[in-house]
């Protein structure tokens, strides 16, 4: 049975939005898979989800999906993290043998990109994607209601923000697509495993978001695979840059004059 969906990814989504509401719990449900959000103060938009189109064997079936926005902002009103999510509604997936023979998972000079390729045998398809990004591309792949639901909070968009995008589909028509979005100043991704990396990442990227989005990939496919759906999101820790900094005490006596010039710091950046 071979797949025939509109477009992988996050696509697909009605322009219709609801459902805004503060996180308390912070774990979101997003079709079948949970979703634990790393920290605190995470907010949820619901957008309406027209769903993925299987087809095969003389018949189609429509396979209902589920859509949310999660959004973190500093104190300046500056969102420091967006996070897509997108799975299928119930179960595991309807079908059995659905190929992926057309799928890739291609980068560029601008994107770092690892997963499967596709071919006639495919029957999964998993795919990292990480780049950054500037405005005003940086929202082009939220739904507008939930455009407007930020606007309406008053928080903006930061200059550039780091995207990163897994996604894996099983050959039962099982999916989960997470596109996060990391404000780079105000988000320290923290790294619990390392494998070797290309030389140089395209576009600035650091090699702690490439390794950070492969343990993302790592999670989104195991809910696609486990019973339960639980997605854990790799941690990362925010740092407050609307904060002033420390203001240190008056010295009123003289610095005391050095033996010798100090040596140059060495630059971590080159």
């Amino acid at each position: 049975m071979k797949r025939s969906m509109r477009k992988l990814g996050l696509t697909g989504w009605m322009l219709l939005g609801c459902c805004a509401s503060a996180l308390a719990e912070q774990e979101v449900s997003v079709g079948r898979v949970d979703v634990l959000l790393p920290g605190e103060g995470w907010q949820v938009y619901s957008v309406e989800d027209k769903g993925i189109t299987l087809s095969g064997g003389g018949y189609t079936y429509q396979q209902t999906t589920e859509f949310k926005v999660m959004v973190h902002h500093g104190t300046d009103k500056v969102l420091d993290a967006v996070i897509l999510a997108r799975a299928n509604d119930s179960g595991k997936g309807r079908f059995s043998g659905i190929s992926y023979s057309d799928a890739k998972c291609t980068g560029s000079p601008r994107v770092f990109a690892e997963g499967d390729q596709g071919g006639p045998a495919a029957r999964s398809f998993r795919c990292l994607k990480i780049w950054r990004q500037s405005i005003p591309n940086v929202s082009s792949g939220i739904p507008r209601p939930a455009l407007e639901w930020l606007a309406k909070n008053g928080w903006d968009f930061p200059p550039t923000m780091d995207m990163v995008s897994a996604t894996q589909y099983a050959n039962t028509g099982a999916f989960a697509s997470v596109l996060v979005y990391l404000r780079p100043i105000a988000t320290n991704p923290v790294v619990t495993q390392t494998r070797d990396l290309p030389n140089a990442l395209p576009g600035g990227l650091v090699t702690a978001i490439a390794h950070w989005g492969r343990e993302l990939q790592e999670a989104v496919s195991d809910s696609v695979y486990s019973i339960r759906g639980k997605l854990p999101m790799p941690k990362f820790e925010f740092v407050d840059v609307a904060m002033d900094p420390p203001k240190l005490p008056a010295n009123t006596e003289p610095a005391a004059r050095p033996v010798q010039p100090a040596a140059p710091a060495p630059s971590e950046r080159g």
